[in-house]
């Protein structure tokens, strides 16, 4: 093998494994971007939550759950002192609807 012939093997090797090398790079990079919008996601749920934490505490509102009729049921009293209540399967689909239900 020539001279010639070694140096274009040995470019054509560190070629390849500068692409082996980048393609784990993009894949790290496509991890942490995912992982960034699961923070986001992650982030947003828990803002979520922390206002609706906020609506039943201003409200004097009862979460409670029903196993009987697999509701969760949101109780308060309004501002002219009636008894509200809305129900749901899900928690937190719940607590929204007494928040839409209270405007």
């Amino acid at each position: 093998m020539s001279d010639d012939q070694m140096h274009a093997l040995q470019d054509q090797r560190h070629r390849e494994a500068l692409a082996v090398e980048m393609a784990g790079l993009r894949i790290r990079v496509a991890e942490a971007e995912a992982k960034g919008v699961q923070q986001q996601a992650d982030l947003a749920a828990l803002r979520a939550d922390a206002e609706q934490a906020r609506w039943c505490e201003r409200n004097g509102a009862d979460v409670t759950y029903s196993d009987l009729e697999k509701l969760w049921w949101v109780q308060w009293l309004d501002q002219q002192g009636l008894f509200i209540e809305v129900s749901h399967p899900d928690r937190n689909a719940s607590i929204d609807k007494a928040i839409k239900e209270a405007r």
